[in-house]
This record gives structure tokens, sequence and C-alpha cells, in this order.
């Protein structure tokens, strides 16, 4: 969990899950370390 919090801090990621609840049209339904997950699962 720490290593994901870890990169939930990193700009690029947060930019990655900006990006991310745009495209999922999401903005609002998901904490950032939930986003956070749903980025890894979809770039992973």
């Amino acid at each position: 969990m720490r290593m994901f919090i870890g990169f939930g801090l990193s700009l690029e990621n947060k930019k990655k899950i900006e990006k991310l609840q745009k495209d999922l049209d999401v903005k609002g339904r998901f904490t950032a370390i939930d986003n956070l997950h749903l980025t890894l699962i979809f770039l992973g």
C-alpha cells in the first residue's frame, strides 16, 4: 500500500489519473487512491 501512495504523490501519475478521470467521466466518484488503482490496472 505504501508503494501505491508513493506513486500517487508523483506528479506524472497525478496527470495520468486526471486524464483517466476525464476519459471515463468519473470525476468525484473515486478517491485519488482508487483512481491510482484503476490507472495501474489500465496501464499495467
